[in-house]
């Protein structure tokens, strides 16, 4: 009896609108969550993560997780790499610190595939020099949150985790802003 009135009872619970809460939440952004050292102390996956430096290289590295010495997986990244594991699947931001625009990629680590890549809306396109781009990923079986922080603008994004639908997206108006059209309003002035 109790499992008829649990299953009944979730049937009548409509989905989240993530949409909306996108439309309501406030802006939050903490700059240590958008960094490759911190992903790495809150990761608590079943893997050990190296990160290796390549001979020659400034500021690129390979980020690998590993199991008794074995490779599992392995990426390019940089000081700014985000990610999150929620059982076998592996959440990480493909983007580069001086350029616009972000793809989330999620992998099974037990079947050895990429299951999406989903790439964000974010600010949209834009022209520019002398860029930076920071990203936080948090990554549950209900929700993954991404929060951009560019040198044009801030904005949320809320994915789907099964399919790497985008499910709300917010632009934070701030010294920068976008009508309608997309057109930029309040472009600052690059001197």
């Amino acid at each position: 009896m109790m499992l008829g009135i649990l299953i009944l009872t979730s049937a009548i619970i409509p989905p989240t609108d993530y949409q909306e809460v996108a439309d309501r939440w406030e802006w939050q952004w903490s700059p240590d969550r958008a960094d490759l050292i911190t992903s790495v102390s809150l990761y608590r996956g079943p893997y050990q993560v190296e990160i290796v430096k390549p001979k020659g290289e400034k500021s690129k590295f390979r980020i690998s997780l590993t199991d008794d010495g074995r490779e599992v997986f392995s990426w390019p990244g940089h000081p700014h790499s985000v990610f999150s594991q929620d059982g076998n699947i592996l959440y990480y931001a493909d983007y580069w610190p001086d350029r616009t625009g972000c793809e989330i990629v999620a992998r099974d680590l037990k079947a050895g595939k990429e299951l999406w890549r989903t790439n964000l809306n974010g600010l949209g396109p834009i022209k520019h020099s002398g860029y930076s781009n920071r990203v936080s990923l948090e990554a549950d079986h209900l929700l993954i949150t991404v929060r951009g922080k560019e040198s044009m603008g801030r904005y949320i994004e809320f994915l789907d985790p099964k399919t790497g639908k985008i499910v709300g997206h917010r632009i934070y108006e701030g010294p920068f802003r976008r009508n309608r059209k997309g057109e930029w309003l309040n472009r600052p002035v690059v001197k």
